[in-house]
């Protein structure tokens, strides 16, 4: 499902200040380290807002959109 498929991309998270990238190998590592819900943390990336200073967008160049 497309649910599914979100949970097991990859995500990164950009510093707003520093440009600094932290990548997570899925959503679920990246809400924990943000302290976010997955599903809230999703929204995020979907909807492009900003949160702590970061904000966070679905790796582009993971296998998911190679395969």
């Amino acid at each position: 499902s497309k649910e599914d498929q979100y949970n097991e991309q990859p995500v990164i998270k950009i510093c707003c200040k520093t440009g600094e990238n932290t990548a997570f190998t899925n959503i679920a590592s990246a809400a924990k380290d943000s302290q976010i819900s997955a599903p809230a943390l999703r929204q995020r990336i979907l909807t492009n807002v900003h949160c702590n200073n970061c904000h966070w967008v679905f790796d582009k160049s993971a296998s998911h959109y190679n395969g």
